[in-house]
């Protein structure tokens, strides 16, 4: 499969107190995969948003949908639509552009950044018409793809998370707002004309005809009469407590429903003052948005990818065919140039780093459950299984893993560290030991209940250091594995989250703003916090390198901290990325973040130095980049 790559970051320097350099990551690569949440369909060619990237898959067998090509973009895909030879995907940053005239390679030609966080896109002649999240709409001149130019705007009361245009007017699902109506005549000056307040939630809308189908998330389906646009009348309503995307087939209406029963929905609206639901097929995840051509229904589907149903019989519709897209990259461990990425519900990634400027998927293994945690020896990669305890893979040969091995354990594990013959699970049931001696045959031997949740584990010789959540870090003698013993413990104010250790110190990522704490335990038995430094966002994970500490600070990306004074820790900055930092690994001089909703970031450490003067304007003293 083709792919077109891009990265971008952004990074966010804070002002120094002293006059030393200050060194962030500079990202090398990314594999950008991850939820799908927009589709878009035209004759059989269908286009599915993964992370920050869209897949294109030919429909042409709609049983056997086969990916032809992918395109990296900047942001997390929320929206899609294709007109002609051109594909307009909203991400978080606006509006981008990609040439699909060749399925098999398309590329980014256009972009433009919206003031919002582009959620929806329709297209209609020259104008993309963005649903703009919190900035409204925004008119979006694209005559010239290669400068797509913003003409327009209009603010909406609430957030703009659908769009359609039709007759000359745009039609804005603006969630508490309710549907919003703007006259687009002139797309340099759109003026709205009227609003429906009794469709509140609204988050997507279709239109055919005099009627405005309006979902309403966490309500239901609402049919509106258009007929006169200064006076928009819902007249017909079906609960659906979940609702999301909406699409129109064959004379029906086609909606998405998230959650308690995840799957698509079809209502017979002949009668529109009382739509009838008369077909129903569930799918695995979150249905997310739909989009309908002939017969049938293609679904972005969240952590499993493109659902294609086939609505022949809309009283009876069902799943025909299936392409399945990464989920949430949850856990990243590194041996060499592989990396090992857990995949939330969809198991274990392995990529190949060879090129870290262009990482490339080698294997996959599916589990079931939630994956989390992944610790790596010997040819094994030992997988935290969330409720289903521990899995052991066969990574010898890592394009074509095989798994060997699993134990049932108590509660929820989310994390593993390996130390000789054992295995230390980290799990809401505490700290499991678990003889892996015989990898085909793990065996728990050994446990200690922890205050607080296990949420990560760290080994250092005959020590077990355990983030805690609420009770802060455990620090456990392992020298007996069949019988653990807590010799010490540190409170910490918030959720304890991800520990590393290094030179006699433990570094707690402690979630919130509690940040970074700073712990010496250089006597176990007698730990004490020597510092701490606030993070925005959150504090996940940690990994530790050259006096700096790498922290998955989730919306916030990565954070940088200076640890190499550890009483006096000095936060430098944020690396800005499309998902969420969940967690973060270090090898060769590079940094791996999990990036959640969009896959993998890899960066080089310490990448580009810059001094204080630059928070002045100065470029005088700006360097090159490091080699």
């Amino acid at each position: 499969m083709h792919r077109t790559a891009c990265n971008l970051v952004a990074v966010v320097l804070l002002a120094a107190s002293v006059a030393s350099p200050q060194v962030l990551p500079q990202p090398v690569g990314a594999w950008p995969y991850g939820i799908s949440k927009a589709v878009a369909a035209s004759g059989s060619l269908v286009c599915i948003g993964s992370g920050a990237a869209v897949i294109l898959a030919d429909t042409s067998i709609p049983d056997e949908p086969v990916a032809l090509a992918s395109v990296a973009l900047d942001g997390l895909v929320s929206g899609l639509a294709i007109q002609a030879d051109s594909l307009y995907a909203a991400n978080e940053r606006g509006l981008r552009i990609i040439d699909i005239s060749d399925p098999e390679q398309p590329s980014e030609v256009g972009a433009v950044d919206t003031q919002g966080t582009a959620s929806a896109v329709a297209v209609v002649g020259t104008y993309a018409y963005i649903a703009d999240y919190w900035a409204g709409l925004r008119v979006i001149d694209v005559a010239e793809p290669t400068s797509p130019l913003e003409v327009g705007s209009v603010n909406t009361p609430g957030t703009a998370e659908g769009i359609a245009v039709a007759n000359g007017l745009a039609f804005v699902a603006d969630s508490t707002g309710g549907l919003r109506i703007i006259d687009v005549t002139t797309p340099a000056a759109p003026i709205e004309i009227s609003s429906c307040a009794d469709v509140a939630g609204a988050v997507a809308v279709t239109i055919s005809g005099t009627w405005a189908y309006v979902t309403q998330y966490g309500e239901g389906l609402a049919v509106v009469d258009v007929s006169d646009p200064a006076n928009p009348t819902r007249v017909g309503f079906a609960a659906v407590d979940f609702v999301w995307g909406v699409s129109l087939a064959d004379g029906n209406v086609v909606v998405t429903d998230e959650f308690n029963q995840p799957g698509v929905r079809v209502f017979d609206v002949s009668s529109p003052s009382s739509p009838a639901e008369i077909g129903f097929v569930a799918t695995p995840q979150f249905a997310h948005a739909v989009a309908c051509v002939g017969n049938h229904a293609y679904v972005a589907d969240w952590e499993d990818g493109l659902r294609v149903i086939a609505l022949a019989t809309p009283t009876a519709p069902v799943e025909v065919g299936i392409l399945d897209t990464p989920g949430y990259a949850e856990r990243v461990s590194v041996a060499g140039s592989h990396v090992f990425l857990s995949d939330s519900s969809d198991g274990l990634r392995i990529l190949d780093t060879t090129d870290p400027s262009d990482p490339q998927l080698m294997s996959h293994v599916q589990l079931p459950g939630w994956s989390f945690g992944v610790a790596l020896t010997s040819g094994m990669a030992f997988v935290a299984n969330g409720s289903n305890g521990l899995r052991v893979i066969d990574v010898s040969a890592p394009s074509a893993p095989v798994e060997v091995g699993s134990t049932a354990l108590p509660g929820f594990c989310r994390e593993v560290a390996v130390a000789g013959s054992h295995a230390f699970v980290a799990s809401t049931e505490g700290l499991r030991v678990v003889d892996i001696s015989s990898p085909s045959a793990p065996v728990e031997v050994g446990s200690l209940a922890t205050q607080g949740y296990a949420y990560a584990v760290t080994i250092v010789g005959e020590i077990a250091y355990v983030a805690a959540w609420d009770a802060g870090l455990r620090i456990i003698d392992i020298s007996t594995p069949t019988a653990p013993v807590e010799i010490a413990f540190v409170d910490t104010p918030y959720y304890a989250q991800g520990v590393a250790i290094q030179g006699g110190l433990a570094f707690v990522a402690d979630g919130g703003v509690s940040g970074l704490r700073i712990i010496d335990v250089s006597a176990p038995a007698s730990a004490a916090e020597i510092s701490s430094v606030s993070i925005d966002g959150d504090a996940i994970a940690v990994t530790v390198l050259d006096g700096l500490a790498y922290v998955a600070s989730g919306p916030n990306g990565l954070a940088v901290v200076d640890v190499s004074t550890p009483s006096a820790p000095s936060l430098l900055g944020y690396v800005s990325t499309p998902g969420n930092g969940q967690d973060v690994s270090q090898s060769g001089g590079r940094i791996f973040l999990a990036d959640e909703a969009t896959g993998l970031e890899v960066f080089r450490a310490h990448g580009v130095l810059f001094f204080d003067d630059f928070e002045g304007g100065s470029t005088a003293s700006w360097s090159a980049v490091l080699p």
